[in-house]
Formats: C-alpha cells, structure tokens, sequence
C-alpha cells in the first residue's frame, strides 16, 4: 500500500484483516495510471468468471466483474474404510504363513528387488481385500462445521422419523421432534463455532476510520 490518504494503522489493520478472513484482492491490474485504487476483495475467487477494467468518464478506470452467487454443488466421492474390528484375524495369519514359506522357497538373494517388491505388494493388497471387511463411505454430509455429534443426531432422527411414521404412537412422534430440534440447535452451534461472524472486525475498522475523521477535523 502506497500514499498518505490514511495513517499507517488503518492500512496494517485492512491488511491483517483481509488475511485473517481469507480475502483475496481481485483487481491486479492498474486502475489508474501505474496505480490500482479500486478493491474487490473475495472469499471466493474461483467464483469470479471475469474482472476487468472499462474506460471510466475520467483518467480512473471501471472495474467490471461478473460472479456466480452460488457455488456449484459438488458432491464428495465416496471413498473406502478399512473396518479393522472385524479383521478376520485367523485366516490372515495362515494367509500370512503360507505367503512366507512359498516367498522364501520360490525366491534367493539373487532375485530381482522388482520382483520382491512386487510379489510382496501383491499379497498385501489381496490380503486386504479378502481378510478384511470395508465399507463406502457417504457423500451425504458435505457441510465442513457437520462434527460427530451433529451426525450422531441426525441418525437418531432419522431413525425415530422411521419409528414414528410406522407405529404413528404420539410418544414415538414426540421424540422425533424433539431430536429435530436438538439437531438444528447442535448444527446451529457447530456453524457458529466454524464460521464465525465478521461484523465485528468491520464495525472495529469503520470506529479507527471514524477516529481519524474526528482527529482531522
């Protein structure tokens, strides 16, 4: 930052500000002569599809950008888990002993490290995939504030909502609104805690730039 519009303390604030919420200045072209003067300041930058400036009515240039104001909804890939508690531990280790003795009696010394290498890798994998049981994981929470509670909640909503619908007993119904509500409550608090609200870091730099108006004056 250049020039003496405002004192040193209003520029460092911006600037840590803009770090610390994960800002990023759009504009990185001139917008004046050699200088850029205008900001556009983004948490999102993949969302700006074009940001360019425009002959403006003087010598200080338009700036013109053109955003999505909806990020597009990707779905998260289901991956594998490994469920090592029901590891069949049994038939891994006679897999394990059988592997040894035909390693040791088919292979030397004077093997190839290749084919070590790839012998071996071969086993492990069969290994996993036929001693140890697995899963896909869900796409279904893609919100990055949903925490184990949040999830553990919404199971038992989901399950006293199947309950309900099937008996149709008030009690049953009753105890589906009630996990209802504990899960938006739970979910409410898990945002709060993960994105937490600007407005106070804005309304302290408006107070430093109301200050220094006063002081000028």
């Amino acid at each position: 930052m250049t020039g003496n519009s405002y004192p040193t303390q209003i520029s460092t604030l911006l600037t840590d500000l803009t770090y610390d919420l994960g800002l990023e200045q759009v504009v990185n072209f001139p917008t004046r002569g050699q200088n850029t003067l205008d900001i556009f300041l983004a948490n999102g930058p993949s969302l700006i599809s074009k940001c360019k400036p425009i002959p403006g009515i003087s010598d200080h240039d338009i700036i013109f950008t053109e955003t999505l104001t909806r990020v597009p909804h990707q779905k998260n890939p289901s991956r594998r888990i490994l469920l090592w508690k029901r590891v069949d531990t049994e038939g891994l280790q006679r897999a394990v002993h059988d592997f040894s003795d035909n390693f040791v009696s088919k292979y030397s010394s004077s093997t190839d490290i290749e084919t070590l290498w790839t012998s071996f890798l071969y086993f492990c994998v069969k290994a996993i995939s036929d001693f140890i049981p697995s899963k896909l994981s869900s796409s279904r929470y893609s919100q990055p504030w949903v925490n184990h509670k949040v999830k553990r909640l919404s199971r038992r909503q989901r399950r006293a909502h199947k309950k309900g619908s099937r008996t149709g007993d008030p009690a049953d119904i009753n105890c589906y609104r009630q996990l209802q509500k504990d899960t938006k409550s739970e979910c409410r608090k898990a945002y709060n805690f993960s994105c937490p609200r600007p407005s106070h870091r804005w309304q302290h730099v408006k107070e430093v730039v109301l200050l220094h108006k006063e002081q000028a004056v």
